[in-house]
Formats: C-alpha cells, structure tokens, sequence
C-alpha cells in the first residue's frame, strides 16, 4: 500500500509543490507544480498578490487530486509576512513583502531607534527591519487605517489552511519569527505587544503537524510551517554538535539545542533563536546565500548570452582565488539593482582590491559565503564552549558543489550535503508523523536516510583557507556594523 502527500513549499523566489509517496519502507518525491511567487510594486512598496498565488497553488493541488488519491496536503513558507483579516474573515490588503523594509524602515527609523532595545531584550532574537513587529509597526505608522480593521493576523501557510479549512492558527515555528512570540515561556508576548500599542489581533498557537480537518477530499495539516523549520526537520539534529545549514537565497546556518546562552550573547552576535519541529530551538545566523548569485544571473542573462546557474559556477571556478572579499550581509545588496557593481565596489572598499572579471566577481561571492559560515561556526563554537565536529547542509543550494566544498575547506570540517529538497522533504515527515505513519522522529530519519541522496564532502587546502579566513576577519571588523 502507498500512500500520497503533497508539501507545498511556498518561496520568495517561486514554489515548488511536491508529491510524496510513502510505502511504508521508502517516501519518493516528484515535482507536480511550480509557481511563480507573484507580486507588485504600489507606492514605491513590493505586495504579494496573495489571490493569484493561493488560486495557482490550489489548482495544481486539484489537479493532482484527480491523479493521485491525496491524504493530506502541508503548507511552509518563509518567516515573518503575513496577513490581515477582518472580522467577516476577509483579507484587508495583500501581504507587504519583506524586503521592501529595507527601503521602508526609512519611514519608521526613529520609531526603531526608540523601541529595539526594549523588543530585543523582551524577545532576544536577530534584529531584521522586516521581522513581524518591525512590520506591523511601520503598518501602524503608514497603514493605521488597515491596522484598525483587523481582527486576526496569519502567516502566509496560515492564510492557505484558513483559505481551505476556515481555521485561524499561527503554528509555533512561525510564531518565532514574529519577534511578538515569548518563545521561552511558549505565549505571545501581550505586555509587549501593548506597550507598543499593537492590537491584540493573535491567534492561538498550534504545534508542528497540527492537522486541520477541511471538506476537501484531503487533510490540511500545518507542519513546521516556517520553511527553516521544516529543512531542519530534513537532518537528525541529535547531537548539539552538528552545524546545520538551509542553503538557498538566504544561508541559515545554527545548532539545534535544548539551552540557550545568555541573553546579552545572543544579541553581541545578532543571532536568531526560532523553533524547530521537535519543540526544540535552534541559534542561528541569517546570512546572505545564493541571492548574491541569483541576482548576478539577472544581471548577466541575456538573449544572445544565456547565463545559467551552472554557467555562474563554472566561471567561478575558473577564476583565482581569494582576489577579494565582501561582507555578505552588507544591506546594499538586499537593495541594489547592479549586483556586479556592487561586490566590486564592496571589494575594493573592504580588501583594497577591485575584481577586473565577471569570473572574479562570481569567486568573490561564494568565497564569501563560505567564509561567512566560517565565522558563524567559530562563533558558535566560542558561545557554547565545545566543537562541532561536522556539517549538514539542506536546500537547493547543495547543487552548487563548489560553494559546498568551499564550506568544507575553510571549516576544515567534513560537510554532508543532502537531500535537496530538504524543506519539502521535512514537510512530508511532519506530515507522515502528524498522520501515524511514522512514529517517531528518529524512525523520520532512519527513513530518510534510505530514501535520498547525499554526497560528503571532506577538506582541502585548509591551511590557504585559514590564510584567507584571518585576512576576511580583519577587514570585517575594521568595518563591521550592524545596521
């Protein structure tokens, strides 16, 4: 007996909707859909267009109804966006889209000044203009009228499960992205949220693998719905030894572990703390990943001169190494429209030197990335007083086999990376264990192992990478802000 279950793995760049097939030994997974992530630009903001992407994302789901006998269907997406419903249950406005803070913060600049210390010593996590709170906050300066008419607020999966079962739940994965959520005392923060004289618009919070009865023919079920979550859920994250990594537009890399360190130390390293599917935490650094190269793709892609993914990494082989450096999480390049210009620019500003090719260019990005994680990794390993002793990397970027054996070298640490589809993946075993068809997260693991490739990675050339990472640490802290 087999049994089907589709993931839709909602993302900033487009979503990928997945079928999962489960005998009982072995869960294979194919692609049936992939949508567009649709939005719009409307007074110099971005907005997803929330209808056309629920409308395209439910029709490939009907349409694999017909085919497949679909037992249940799980939503994830990024953190932090979300929606507005009023008190008939209608969405106000179509969700305002991340990355549009770094140019909106502007409009609430000294309301940020006056509050981040208060909200991050309320909820210590990583400080991000666009984190829920800092949204909702520019909502109520620019947007009141909106703010006033609302009743509820959901994430993004929220909205499709409440589209399909008219169930209003934040899941607790997501609510950690807010910057609202107590996730040491597991409760939304309503003190802070009064103070900054938000309206008390939160659902409850439901565990990982809530499952939603609907009058479809399938179960909607919330699994860890914060797409990091479910990526995570991918690797066995047992032993607090292992660094684990979402490698894709953005790099989240952390540890998964039962006790967080002080307050005070999770803020010197601007670090994330977000919940797992397990109930567990995991420490964090939100780094810059392969937006640097999807942006260069853009940049260089042309009719008469098709730039693919392939392409970017086989100049960056073929390009010298360590001609420069860059501080990925440098915010010009969430904003900027000329990403050549601007990691050449960044280069010379922060080594001197200025990469005369587009090879170059492309070397400087992933060295950069691969150095970054470095960094986060020692840090780690400073905070917590003991070694990791390896790392797991989960998402599309694992097709960069470059990056991954850069990420090796410099760590001097062996890196195993797989699978792929790692968020999907892990929203089809929240799924299965939600359902009873697994029983436990390391029976998860052990069939996941069987059913998906992965590749290791060991280490070389480490002592050139630990030349370049002490030469990358002194230039980033002679300019190193957080801004």
């Amino acid at each position: 007996m087999s049994i089907d279950l589709i993931a839709v793995d909602l993302g900033a760049s487009g979503t990928k909707i997945i079928r999962g097939s489960f005998n009982g030994k072995q869960l294979d997974i194919n692609k049936i859909g992939y949508v567009n992530s649709f939005h719009y630009e409307k007074n110099n903001l971005s907005w997803w267009d929330f209808t056309k992407i629920y409308d395209s994302v439910t029709k490939v789901i009907d349409k694999a109804t017909k085919h497949y006998d679909v037992e249940s269907v799980g939503f994830d997406s990024w953190g932090v966006d979300f929606g507005l419903l009023d008190k008939k249950g209608n969405l106000i406005n179509d969700p305002l889209q991340y990355r549009t803070m770094f140019r909106a913060k502007d409009h609430i600049r000294k309301i940020i000044e006056e509050n981040r210390n208060y909200i991050s010593k309320r909820i210590p996590t990583q400080f991000q203009p666009f984190n829920t709170v800092y949204q909702l906050l520019f909502y109520k300066k620019a947007h009141e009228e909106l703010l006033k008419k609302a009743d509820k607020i959901l994430s993004i999966p929220s909205l499709f499960a409440y589209k399909l079962t008219g169930k209003k739940y934040y899941e607790f994965t997501q609510a950690t992205t807010t910057q609202l959520y107590d996730y040491r005392a597991n409760k939304w923060d309503y003190e802070m949220i009064k103070t900054l004289c938000i309206p008390e618009i939160f659902p409850e919070v439901v565990p990982p693998g809530t499952v939603l009865n609907s009058d479809k023919e399938y179960k909607v079920i919330l699994p860890a719905s914060h797409d990091t979550g479910s990526a995570f859920a991918s690797v066995s994250a047992k032993s607090n030894q292992v660094m684990i990594i979402s490698l894709g537009t953005w790099c989240l890399n952390g540890v998964v572990v039962s006790k967080l360190p002080k307050t005070k130390e999770l803020l010197k390293h601007n670090y994330a703390v977000e919940g797992c599917a397990d109930g567990r935490l995991r420490v964090i650094a939100n780094t810059t990943g392969l937006w640097l190269f999807q942006k260069l793709k853009e940049q260089w892609d042309s009719t008469n001169n098709p730039v693919t993914y392939e392409k970017l990494v086989k100049m960056a082989e073929d390009a010298p190494s360590f001609s420069g450096f860059i501080d990925v999480d440098k915010e010009i390049f969430q904003k900027t429209k000329q990403m050549d210009y601007e990691i050449a620019n960044e280069s010379k500003k922060l080594s001197g030197k200025a990469p005369q090719t587009k090879n170059e260019i492309a070397r400087i990005a992933l060295e950069s990335i691969a150095l970054k994680i470095r960094k986060t990794k020692e840090d780690l390993e400073k905070l917590f007083g003991y070694r990791l002793n390896r790392i797991r990397i989960v998402g599309g970027g694992i097709n960069n086999t470059l990056l991954c054996q850069m990420i090796a070298n410099t760590t001097n640490l062996p890196v195993i990376a797989g699978p792929v589809d790692g968020t999907a993946i892990g929203n089809l075993l929240l799924q299965l264990l939600a359902l009873n068809y697994v029983s436990s997260f390391e029976q998860g693991y052990e069939l996941l192992t069987n059913s998906f490739e992965h590749i290791e990675y060991n280490p070389h050339n480490t002592s050139m990478w630990d030349k370049a990472f002490d030469k990358f640490i002194k230039m980033i802290e002679q300019n190193y802000t957080i801004s």
